[in-house]
């Protein structure tokens, strides 16, 4: 019990304490950012990469005419710019989207339409792929709204030749709360990795860029950024990401019970992406990149189960008489019942105080986390969401 609990403190401590560990190692590097900067790319725009914007779509269209609006106001020239919309199943209001964005624009963008069944966004995302024209392919959200010059920065970000691809910056529209920490962190961490490895172990599917001569066919049941980020690093050239190229985004999870949705999705898509690139966790191999992957993306979705072995050890050995076991028991009670008591009161009534939805989302995260974790061991994929 001793030893499980010590294991599970140290685990605990170091997934937490990672984006300060990452930190100081990246400063320590004394390696600067890598930056990027459109005088990247040829002088003459006519020369500028063919980009293809694939945007998929699924149930309903109520986001597409603030997107396609959005995307009539990059700066990256138009006659270089392919936008296509990948349909994943039945969309219901495209007709009146369409109508509504050509009414608010003087220059509707041309657009290809890549209408496929309801097989799910990875299978789609690939259909659209083989429908795309140009040389870079430029995945976004159709709730994320680009920053002007934001495909600009992206496109120059990747044109090295050692670069596969890359990610932009995904930024909360909405007021600072607990799902803007989590993000800010987020960012924290990939400047970090982009100082220590010149390279990032994840992306933003926000705003996500890959040369098609790197791009692989996504499976289904995974993650489609982050799969896509680690085929590129495993054949052999860097995914980077870039603060320049920004995406404005709503909040992800509309109230907490999405928020677990959401996180049983991701963590259950996650752990099967790591699955099919698992040399990748070699330190052998992969050195700092997969040590950065094993605390930023598998020990981080390990956490709630060393949560559940700090709590019953702490315990067993409190009532073997150690205090210590007693405090550390008392300490992940009080806690466990401060966030069960803001998760209900924020699931039953919006309203909550600032200082309690950070350990409400906490909790909503964790209990996802740990779902998603059992669905991965029962061998369940996420196909269609």
């Amino acid at each position: 019990m001793i030893a499980l609990l010590l294991i599970s403190l140290a685990v605990a401590f170091y997934v937490f304490g990672f984006p300060m560990v990452l930190t100081v190692l990246a400063l320590v590097s004394r390696k600067p950012y890598p930056s990027s900067c459109a005088d990247g790319l040829p002088q003459s725009p006519a020369n500028w990469p063919l980009v293809s914007v694939l945007v998929p779509i699924s149930g309903r269209a109520e986001t597409l005419p603030a997107k396609l609006t959005n995307l009539t106001a990059v700066t990256y020239p138009s006659h270089r710019l392919e936008v296509l919309l990948v349909l994943d199943g039945p969309v219901t209001g495209l007709r009146e989207a369409f109508s509504k964005y050509r009414a608010g624009v003087e220059c509707p963008l041309p657009l290809k339409i890549v209408q496929c069944a309801r097989v799910g966004k990875n299978s789609a995302l690939n259909d659209g792929v083989r429908r795309a024209s140009g040389d870079i392919l430029l995945f976004t959200d159709a709730d994320a709204l680009l920053a002007p010059d934001a495909v600009t920065h992206l496109v120059a970000a990747i044109f090295p030749e050692d670069i596969g691809g890359g990610c932009g910056r995904h930024r909360i529209r909405t007021s600072k709360g607990a799902q803007s920490i989590y993000w800010d962190l987020e960012a924290k961490i990939k400047s970090a990795e982009m100082r220590l490895l010149g390279k990032v172990t994840a992306s933003y599917g926000t705003l996500m860029a890959v040369k098609r001569c790197w791009f692989k066919p996504i499976p289904p049941g995974v993650t489609d950024d982050h799969f896509l980020a680690l085929s590129i690093v495993a054949q052999g050239v860097r995914f980077i990401y870039t603060e320049q190229a920004v995406a404005d985004l709503e909040k992800p999870s509309r109230n907490p019970a999405d928020e677990i949705r959401r996180r049983r999705r991701i963590v259950c898509q996650s752990l099967y992406c790591l699955s099919l690139w698992g040399d990748l966790l070699h330190p052998g191999r992969w050195g700092w990149f997969a040590v950065c992957l094993w605390s930023h993306k598998l020990l981080r979705r390990l956490a709630p189960l060393f949560f559940i072995f700090i709590f019953f050890s702490s315990l067993v050995l409190g009532l073997q008489g150690s205090l210590t076991g007693w405090l550390i028991f008392c300490a992940m009670t009080v806690g466990t019942g401060i966030s069960a008591l803001s998760l209900g009161m924020l699931m039953v009534s919006k309203r909550l105080h600032r200082l309690l939805r950070p350990p409400a989302y906490f909790l909503a995260g964790n209990l996802g986390m740990l779902i998603g974790l059992i669905d991965f061991m029962r061998g369940r994929r996420v196909i269609r969401w």
